[in-house]
């Protein structure tokens, strides 16, 4: 038997406002196939796992309304009573799958290479081996050749989903003569897979007629028939027993539920007669779909035969490839190793971001997007060129429209440069619920994929972005990536109008830059400056440039440290120097903290007790990412906490060492027990710490004597004077008052 596993919908996820996902109810048809044994599986597709699903055919749905309004707007020739795209050349000839169940891999080919000749672009005859290998881990001997592709325990069945991997995630293309198909595919190394070439580029994937199998409505056949007109054919799903043909010289052939609840085979509609009498078939409905089979030209009547109108599973779940073209791109930027199912059901405003790190060094013009659509929405996407999610403030809009069925779509784009790390974030306001391709484990192949973690998030606000790679759902969560794609070329500098860096120098904490300027206008340039993380912070520098003197000055606003990138962009081109800003740590009230070398000097005569708060407000720190150590190397957190000598201070690469005068225990605060250990001390019970030595001087000569135990027993009797003097206030006050 020659099968196809078209695993549509396995999972949709209910989206709500509180980001708890829910799975919707299990149709009866999933739940039948789900029953069945690991081998009995293989010969059938798995039918669509939502309950919901079935439902909307009966409910006159949108996806209906849709059909309606393309039946008011067909063009003459999908009217016409019979049609067939082998007569126009379309169709190439029909392959041969042999053994194996990779009947998708034929179907889909046949639909790409109708559109190309449609698109009058080429009469190719691509590999199927090629598509093959580059998407099922199965064909490889080797973990670098699994990685990345769908998991599957043999050459035998596949998705329509794999297909739009393969064009999506622009695996390039061969032609069958160079790596010709065989029914006994061996297993290879990931050495000897065959790069594609650049030939071709698919811009626009469907999905349609979703819902309970039933013979074919109306709607549904004008929707095919306009399908073909469009684009050359359709790739369709069947079930295929050789048993229920009517006819062996025609191939006229119907299926019903009570033949199999489940289809098991996947072929291409390409054309249709609708006066071939329902007798051959032995139904009263006329009128049936010309099919183009993967079994070789020699089977049937060239590989062709009929299949009628009152067929239970040739119009549901019928996929369209169309937007075949010549253009193809240097860079491809894919969210998510495969095309995954529509998964996220969501019924008003819905966000997806995808975050890609710019491959080449110099400057990428992006060309293309490609985004997954659903039912029932509009949608806008975004360029985020700075990568912030909740402001829209500086995104840049690529495209908006409508989408009326399930798919994927591309949009061409033009002089959008990029020149650093981008965020493609897509909008969704849906008007009922619906859904958007998304590839998530548990639900996809993904054992041999890697879904990336702060990298992809969705919101239903701007104010509430979460990461895509923990999701919670009823029973747990699940890790999902977006099927968002980017695609770019590189901008090559112009050899005649260049800018070259000489040098960069600081002087009064500000920087430099000399440059050198060839035919290059003024008015072309801009600049920008990026962290180490190559986050745009721009806005704390002050930039200057001297075209006269081919200079540049750069101020900092004295609230960034670290080491930044200078970057100097012009006519799509970029050149970069790096600088560092060092910060050191400075006091604010010498009399209270003063800085020695690496140690801070802390005077808490007028304090009981030091806190992490008091410390930070004494000194002058711009640096967020300071830490403070206790005397056994933990991280201190909480401003609240109590800071003693021997703790530390971390800014940048430079630990400082932080003394407490008088604190000689380390506890914060000055004590009896301070007093103690000095007189200690001075007694011979020699203190051999270096921080404590230092707290123990608390005169600042270089050694401890009974001066500094003078000197902290008068603290000690200064403070019991102050708290008793308090007291003796208070009561008084307190009196008064009475």
């Amino acid at each position: 038997m020659k099968k196809i596993v078209f695993a549509l919908f396995s999972f949709i996820l209910f989206v709500n406002t509180t980001y708890a996902l829910e799975m919707c109810t299990p149709s009866d048809e999933y739940l039948k196939y789900m029953s069945l044994s690991d081998e009995e599986k293989k010969e059938y597709i798995e039918p669509a796992y939502c309950k919901e699903l079935y439902e909307k055919e009966e409910n006159d749905s949108l996806l209906v309304s849709f059909f309606k309004s393309v039946t008011n707007s067909i063009s003459a020739a999908s009217t016409d009573s019979s049609y067939n795209a082998v007569n126009d050349g379309l169709i190439t000839s029909p392959g041969n799958q042999g053994n194996l169940g990779t009947c998708w891999a034929f179907s889909s080919i046949s639909a790409v290479e109708a559109n190309a000749r449609k698109n009058n672009i080429g009469s190719y005859n691509f590999s199927e081996s090629h598509m093959i290998y580059s998407l099922i881990s199965y064909g490889y001997s080797d973990s670098t050749g699994q990685k990345g592709k769908y998991y599957t325990t043999n050459f035998d069945g596949g998705k329509v989903t794999y297909a739009a991997s393969y064009y999506f995630n622009n695996y390039g293309q061969l032609l069958d003569n160079e790596w010709t198909y065989s029914d006994s595919l061996p297993k290879i190394n990931s050495s000897q897979y065959k790069t594609g070439k650049k030939m071709i580029s698919v811009g626009g994937f469907n999905l349609a007629n979703i819902g309970g199998y039933a013979a074919c409505s109306t709607d549904e056949i004008t929707y095919i028939k306009k399908q073909i007109i469009n684009y050359g054919s359709v790739q369709a799903s069947m079930y295929m027993n050789e048993n229920l043909f009517k006819d062996t010289a025609n191939n006229y052939y119907v299926s019903t539920t009570s033949n199999s609840s489940l289809p098991n085979h996947g072929i291409s509609i390409v054309g249709w007669d609708d006066n071939i009498s329902g007798n051959k078939f032995g139904v009263s409905k006329n009128g049936a779909f010309i099919v183009k089979n993967s079994w070789g030209p020699s089977w049937s009547s060239d590989g062709y035969f009929y299949i009628s109108y009152n067929d239970n599973f040739i119009c549901k779940n019928t996929a369209s490839f169309y937007d075949v073209s010549k253009q193809t791109f240097e860079n491809t930027y894919a969210s998510a190793d495969m095309v995954g199912v529509p998964t996220f059901m969501f019924s008003n405003t819905f966000y997806t971001s995808a975050k890609f790190n710019k491959k080449s060094s110099s400057s990428e013009d992006l060309k293309r997007v490609s985004f997954p659509v659903g039912e029932n929405m509009r949608y806008t996407v975004y360029l985020s060129a700075d990568n912030t999610l909740n402001s829209s403030t500086n995104w840049k809009t690529l495209t908006t429209g409508t989408s009326s069925v399930y798919g994927i779509k591309s949009v061409d784009l033009s002089n959008i440069t990029l020149y650093d790390t981008f965020t493609i974030i897509v909008k969704y306001e849906a008007t009922a619920a619906t859904s958007i391709f998304t590839m998530c484990n548990n639900i996809d192949d993904t054992s041999k994929m890697t879904i990336s973690s702060n990298t992809n998030y969705y919101a239903t606000s701007l104010s509430n972005w979460s990461d895509m790679n923990s999701i919670p759902i009823q029973s747990g969560s699940i890790s999902c990536e977006p099927n968002i794609y980017a695609y770019t070329n590189n901008i090559n500098a112009n050899p005649t109008q260049s800018i070259t860096i000489n040098s960069i120098i600081s002087s009064n904490d500000k920087f430099i830059v000399s440059i050198t300027n060839n035919n290059v206008s003024t008015n072309s340039i801009s600049y920008a400056i990026t962290n180490s993380s190559n986050t745009n912070v721009t806005s704390h520098f002050t930039i200057t440039p001297n075209y006269s003197t081919n200079k540049i000055t750069i101020a900092s606003d004295g609230k960034m440290s670290g080491k930044f990138n200078f970057i100097i962009r012009y006519n799509g081109n970029e050149v970069k120097t790096t600088f560092t800003i060092t910060e050191t740590i400075s006091s604010k009230d010498t009399s209270f903290i003063s800085i020695s070398g690496s140690n801070i000097m802390v005077n808490i005569l007028n304090n009981y007790t030091l806190t992490y708060q008091k410390l930070l407000d004494g000194l002058n720190i711009k640096n967020t990412s300071v830490q403070l150590l206790n005397p056994s190397g933990s991280v201190i957190s909480s401003t609240t906490s109590v800071v003693g000598t021997n703790y530390k201070l971390k800014l940048n690469s430079q630990t400082y060492l932080i003394v407490v005068v008088g604190d000689v225990n380390g506890d914060g605060k000055i004590t009896a027990l301070d007093y103690i250990d000095v007189r200690k001390h001075i007694m011979g019970d020699t203190i051999s710490d270096s921080g404590k030595l230092k707290a123990s001087d608390l005169d600042k000569n270089g050694s401890i004597t009974a001066l500094d135990y003078i000197a902290i027993r008068k603290i000690l009797m200064r403070w019991e004077y102050e708290r008793n003097k308090k007291i003796i206030i208070n009561t008084f006050a307190y009196n008064s008052i009475c």
